[in-house]
């Protein structure tokens, strides 16, 4: 009787015994060794900074334009679908249909070109990107070459590209007027300026996939 309690005493100290050891065992595998550097969770830095924005050409709200605008915070020069974007510069994205005379479809550096200092009214909503995120909107840029009146207009395209990586979501509706009052009720302020591209650096995406490059436009379709 008394040789079983014995038994049973021992081993609950040997159980405890072997908890405690597990649990010091453990703690020392997750404590740093002084004088060796502490892992930290690594956070991608944005390289460029993604803005929606909404051009108002008049007084009338129902009227106006809706565009993407990318910025490069880098230090080194970044491809925008198959456009090389240098440092400290930016370039606009926009989907065009019977206003441009070069076609329907993307073109680069349009907004900027026509737009920079016009006096005009831009509301935007801004979001950065890493390159892990510049690159698949990259990729869904150079597949987006089109445009319909109803289905895939300015506002369309530039809502389907910027809720492909950037937040908040918003909703794709046609008309250039609700896409103003989106960009407003999410805190959208006025772009306070885009890079002035060249007039040779104003271009219209041709093909589809990786079969896209660009075509400098003609002068009609940048009239101011």
């Amino acid at each position: 009787m008394r040789e079983n309690r014995f038994i049973k005493s021992i081993s609950l100290l040997l159980a405890f015994i072997f908890l405690f050891g597990s649990a010091v065992t453990a703690w020392a595998d997750e404590a740093p060794i002084e004088g060796e550097p502490v892992e930290e969770e690594i956070t991608e830095q944005a390289v460029a900074r993604l803005y929606i924005c909404y051009h108002r050409q008049n007084k009338l709200i129902a009227t106006g334009h809706v565009f993407l605008y990318v910025e490069n915070l880098s230090d080194e020069t970044l491809t925008v679908g198959v456009y090389d974007l240098p440092p400290n510069e930016g370039v606009s994205l926009g989907s065009f249909g019977f206003t441009r005379s070069d076609g329907f479809g993307i073109y680069y550096n349009t907004e900027s070109y026509l737009y920079y200092d016009d006096g005009c009214e831009i509301l935007c909503l801004s979001d950065e990107l890493t390159n892990e995120e510049l690159a698949v909107f990259s990729h869904r840029l150079l597949y987006s070459n089109t445009w319909d009146v109803m289905f895939y207009n300015c506002v369309s395209f530039a809502f389907m590209l910027w809720n492909t990586v950037a937040k908040p979501f918003l909703m794709p509706l046609l008309f250039p007027a609700f896409a103003r009052l989106q960009i407003k009720q999410h805190g959208g302020t006025a772009l306070s300026e885009m890079f002035f591209p060249p007039r040779e650096r104003v271009y219209r995406l041709r093909g589809t996939g990786s079969g896209c490059y660009l075509e400098p436009v003609s002068d009609k379709s940048i009239n101011k």
